[in-house]
């Protein structure tokens, strides 16, 4: 029984060696990926626009954004404040699907994306008033620019003034 008991232990250790091995991608360093989510160090709004395909528009201000490393997807946040026809146009090349919807915001409690948001300094756009939503899942509607991206939620906060604040959260 002894002996079952020390090869079991063997086979869960490479079991778990295996696995840990298996979460390097083209030979990246997997320490993090072990530990969970972390941010990536000097990523920011170039890297997540980049990764979404995305050009911030010109008049924008107040350019956010962050990578966050995680065990099996990646988070890529972009947030900026522009004209409101300038973040309506942006928007629309996204194709979020059934458009932009109005939410009623949740309480901070209750939030589900605080931390991420947090990050960038940024409170989460659901627990924020006059802000619509959306998705866009690019793979499923045929959007070959943002193929590597499996979907972005867009979230759009009416700031007045005729300015408004444009929220992405994009995961690979």
């Amino acid at each position: 029984m002894r002996r079952n008991t020390s090869a079991a232990a063997v086979v869960a250790a490479v079991l778990v060696l295996a696995a840990a091995t298996a979460c390097a991608v083209d030979g990246e360093d997997n320490t993090n990926r072990l530990r969970g989510p972390v941010w990536v160090k000097d990523a920011g709004a170039p890297e997540a626009a980049g990764f979404m395909r995305v050009q911030v528009p010109g008049g924008a201000t107040e350019v956010k954004g962050a990578v966050q490393d995680g065990f099996q997807d990646s988070v890529y946040l972009l947030s900026f404040a522009a004209p409101t026809v300038d973040a309506e146009t942006f928007t629309a090349d996204l194709r979020p699907e059934g458009g932009l919807r109005a939410i009623t915001p949740v309480s901070s409690a209750d939030s589900v994306n605080a931390e991420l948001w947090a990050h960038v300094g940024l409170p989460d756009p659901a627990t924020q008033e006059r802000v619509r939503e959306g998705s866009v899942c690019p793979p499923c509607i045929g959007d070959g620019r943002r193929s590597k991206v499996q979907g972005i939620d867009i979230d759009v906060q009416d700031l007045g003034g005729g300015r408004s604040r444009v929220y992405l959260r994009a995961t690979s």
